[in-house]
């Protein structure tokens, strides 16, 4: 029988986030003659875990801050909170000699070889991809060339905390010193974006709304409108569909799915502005229709009209209007486009929920993680291909099995003509935002339909992609006890 869920067990990122101002992934390999030194490594790294627990408690800190600061007619004070966590590749586990099946192929087969194959050209126009699609030769060859064994996650309140974080998980593991039992591979760092545009993402739309609540977890950071089982975040609980082919020390671990997302800003809004004259749409509009929601983070579904623009505004604050509706099946796409990226990614009423282990649930994420920017290029609205000026996103998402969760929603969702069953669009076209088609084809495929309220049918090219994978890989975020028990012994 599994034992009761225990928060101070599971990752602090997993269930809960990080509290943070910014953020460092630090990739690494394990150096294959001190693989020993690592495993003792990781024993003293597990005390300094964040966990769920930890995580909530930094929350309610800030919370209570927060309203005594408002008491007090003042600015809040920063208060000086760090995190810490770590994830392990197939790659990385082998190394340290856990050979243990998973039950998640995806995990073990890694980012890499799901991104891209040479027999992609078998894949049938419209219906779920054989790989993720994107263009490997965009990859940073940091990426795509070498072998990454983990990732540390580490996050802080402050830059120079954020340093100092970095700085302690350097000296357990002996980082640019002889006797060094793992060497760095690429280290990828991105700060919160500061006042009115904190929480949006670089096209300007609202970001991590309508997560999932998971089944008998409370959390201060409100969740979503839909709850899932356990299991289709964690490994081992219910809900989790392989359940009982996971090794015993995989219990209460997430697999997570990192991506390296460039954004070309200054091209997405051309194609907006451009369109906008085209179809008789304001380029606010078009882009609601597209993202599926307002920038303001309201859901175009509740307001459909470009009237609407001040109302979803207003409406952006209140979680209720944002987290709980449903797509209104007898108005189809009227109001939202089926191929909306927040349709496409987590599309509702799309899926008859059927019961906890069937349609729409199985394929739940929890996403994490932080913008990618520089000053310089926040002040940039011309340019995307200066590497200095690049935006974009350092996404991160946990589940308890890829094929499900990410993998799943870019393959058979974004990058096909789902959803499948309407009869007045039966192809819908691609996830405009994040929707790939194979880049080796002569001429453009990405197209959708259903921005057009007079003419449902009409085809709206997506010459450009506005989204590009720039890397990532896949890991799994063991339990603390795992490291511990496991981990640290495992050499």
């Amino acid at each position: 029988m599994v034992a009761p869920l225990n928060l101070d067990n599971i990752q602090g990122d997993i269930l809960s986030g990080l509290p943070k101002k910014g953020e460092i992934f630090f990739f690494f390999q394990i150096n294959k003659d001190l693989v020993k030194d690592f495993c003792t490594g990781i024993g003293e790294l597990a005390h300094h875990i964040t966990s769920v627990t930890q995580c909530e408690n930094d929350r309610q800190k800030i919370v209570k801050e927060k309203e005594l600061a408002a008491l007090q007619d003042r600015a809040p004070k920063l208060l000086e909170l760090s995190g810490i966590n770590i994830a392990f590749s197939h790659k990385g586990l082998r190394a340290m000699g856990i050979k243990d099946k998973t039950g998640d192929t995806t995990f073990e087969k890694g980012m890499v070889a799901d991104a891209d194959g040479e027999d992609r050209d078998k894949d049938i126009e419209g219906q779920p991809s054989s790989y993720l699609n994107d263009d490997l030769s965009q990859w940073e060859p940091k990426f795509r060339d070498e072998s990454i064994h983990g990732v540390i996650l580490i996050t802080s309140s402050s830059h120079p905390k954020l340093k100092e974080a970095l700085q302690k998980v350097k000296k357990i593991f002996k980082v640019g010193e002889e006797g060094a039992s793992i060497i760095e591979v690429i280290q990828v760092e991105g700060p919160v974006r500061p006042g009115d545009i904190a929480g949006h993402e670089h096209f300007g739309f609202a970001d991590g709304i309508a997560q999932p609540a998971v089944d008998g977890v409370p959390t201060v950071v409100h969740r979503g409108a839909d709850t899932v089982h356990q299991g289709v975040i964690l490994v081992g609980r219910g809900g989790d569909i392989l359940e009982h082919q996971r090794p015993s020390w995989a219990l209460d671990g997430s697999f997570l799915a990192f991506r390296k997302l460039k954004q070309n800003v200054p091209e997405f809004q051309k194609f907006l502005d451009d369109q906008a004259v085209k179809t008789g749409l304001t380029s606010e509009l078009l882009g609601a229709k597209l993202v599926g929601r307002w920038k303001s983070g309201a859901p175009v579904e509740n307001f459909p009209r470009a009237e609407d623009f001040d109302a979803a505004k207003a409406a952006a604050t209140d979680s209720s209007v944002n987290d709980s509706f449903r797509y209104d099946q007898t108005v189809k796409q009227n109001h939202c486009t089926y191929a909306a990226h927040t349709r496409k990614t987590n599309p509702r009423d799309d899926i008859a929920f059927k019961d906890k282990k069937e349609g729409h649930q199985i394929h739940r994420i929890i996403r994490r993680g932080i913008r990618k920017f520089t000053d310089e290029e926040e002040a940039t609205s011309t340019s995307s291909t200066d590497p200095k000026l690049e935006r974009g996103l350092l996404y991160a998402c946990y589940q308890s099995n890829l094929l499900n969760g990410f993998s799943f929603i870019q393959r058979f969702w974004a990058n096909t003509g789902f959803p499948f069953n309407k009869p007045d669009s039966p192809n819908s076209g691609f996830d405009p935002i994040i929707g790939a088609a194979h880049f080796n084809k002569p001429e453009p495929s990405r197209d959708m339909n259903g921005f057009d309220a007079n003419d449902e049918t009409k085809r709206l090219s997506l010459a450009d992609d506005w989204v590009i994978s720039r890397g990532g890989e896949y890991f799994f975020s063991p339990s603390i006890s795992a490291l511990q028990e496991t981990f640290a012994q495992a050499a």
